[in-house]
């Protein structure tokens, strides 16, 4: 990914941390016992805070590009 796909990220994530209405519209959890429960809850909220501070470490690197890979 590149630093716009990063900064994009970044401000929906802050977005629904202020606002944890626009959770389930903005960054919506997937159903199924593959990807946990389906609650917006303080579990959800901290996987967003920690979102950010990782994006805002990533964007502090000098790096042109971004490798994403998931442990699913």
């Amino acid at each position: 990914v590149d630093d716009y796909q990063l900064k994009n990220l970044l401000n929906v994530c802050k977005m629904v941390l202020e606002d944890h209405s626009k959770a389930k519209e903005l960054l919506p959890k997937q159903k199924g016992f593959f990807f946990g429960d389906e609650e917006y809850d303080e579990y959800y909220f901290g996987d967003i805070v920690e979102t950010i501070e990782i994006i805002n470490w990533a964007l502090e690197q000098d790096f042109d590009y971004f490798y994403y890979e998931s442990s699913w």
